[in-house]
């Protein structure tokens, strides 16, 4: 009788070992943080692993909640540049995976190297300081410029003045043609010139259609210092070693924009009636230096009054 007690106990053992009673898998635990009033108290820097912000820039960060300057279109070719757009910073270094997602418990599985983006902080512009050499010498280029409304326009830098004791390039002088409606033809087009006044105190604009500007006009370039810049939805391609009057016509292949300071997560909310912005369905991932994947959605972007500025997240690691 022992013995079949016995072999019953080990049998029942055994089956209540089985790969049927394996453990289930953990569900990641949520988080969630609030940060302080960006409006009123600045950036705030954001770490995962320990889940708290701090106000002055520590040595390492994952995300910083703050705003940027946001150009957005009101009419064609009319831009408006909004000072203060509510934004989440990526840490030096590390790149965001934005994903269409109604919440966080949708994503399960980390994202693709392919769908991770670096935040772009500081702006490349195409034509930039290239237009001279390394002894301020001009360079003999002419650049073709697409206008925002889909004009073209040749330019050719001729001169500027030099100022020693500042260092500084001012009163900047270019040969430009102009034609409107589209047209790539260059043949009969007049040749203008125009010199740009002092742009290291105050950025100078410059419309080809309307000459020099203001920065609230529709520009094609902007000026700043002997940076030069292109305008919104402005692109530009470079004729090497090419005199102005030697370009009977363009072609709109290979040109180029600035590259623009961007952020992954710019374009968060919904702006609805009464100004109030509501969080879009997006899911963030994020890669940081420790291994993981903190994924995070944007919940709220006010606080218990009511007031705008605080943001607040609900994250998990991925992968646990």
């Amino acid at each position: 009788m022992k013995k079949i007690l016995t072999l019953l106990l080990i049998s029942s053992f055994i089956f209540a070992c089985s790969d049927d009673d394996e453990p289930t898998p953990k569900e990641p635990v949520k988080s969630t943080f609030k940060s302080h009033n960006i409006k009123t108290e600045g950036k705030q820097y954001f770490t995962f692993a320990s889940n708290e912000g701090t106000t002055g820039e520590p040595a390492t960060w994952d995300i910083a909640f703050g705003s940027t300057p946001l150009t957005v279109e009101t009419a064609p070719c009319q831009f408006f540049t909004m000072p203060n757009d509510p934004v989440i910073f990526a840490g030096t270094d590390l790149k965001i995976a934005k994903i269409e997602a109604a919440n966080l418990d949708e994503i399960t599985v980390i994202p693709g190297e392919s769908a991770f983006k670096e935040d772009i902080s500081e702006g490349n512009p195409v034509i930039g300081k290239t237009w001279v050499d390394g002894s301020f010498n001009i360079n003999p280029d002419t650049y073709v410029i697409k206008t925002c409304s889909g004009d073209f326009g040749i330019l050719q830098l001729t001169a500027y003045t030099y100022e020693p004791t500042k260092h500084q390039l001012y009163d900047i002088k270019f040969e430009y043609k102009f034609n409107e409606g589209g047209s790539t033809d260059f043949t009969s087009t007049a040749l203008n010139s125009i010199t740009v006044p002092d742009a290291n105190t105050d950025m100078q604009y410059f419309s080809f259609e309307n000459g020099i500007v203001t920065s609230d006009d529709s520009f094609d370039l902007k000026f700043d210092g002997y940076s030069i810049w292109l305008g919104p939805n402005a692109t530009t391609s470079k004729l090497v070693n090419t005199d102005i009057e030697d370009v009977a016509t363009v072609s709109d292949s290979g040109l180029e924009a600035d590259e623009l300071p961007s952020f992954v997560t710019t374009g968060w909310y919904n702006y609805g009636a009464g100004h109030v912005l509501t969080p879009r369905d997006y899911v963030y991932v994020v890669n940081t230096p420790d291994g993981k994947y903190p994924t995070f959605e944007i919940v709220n972007y006010y606080d218990a009054e009511g007031n705008s500025g605080t943001f607040t997240i609900e994250w998990k690691y991925l992968g646990e």
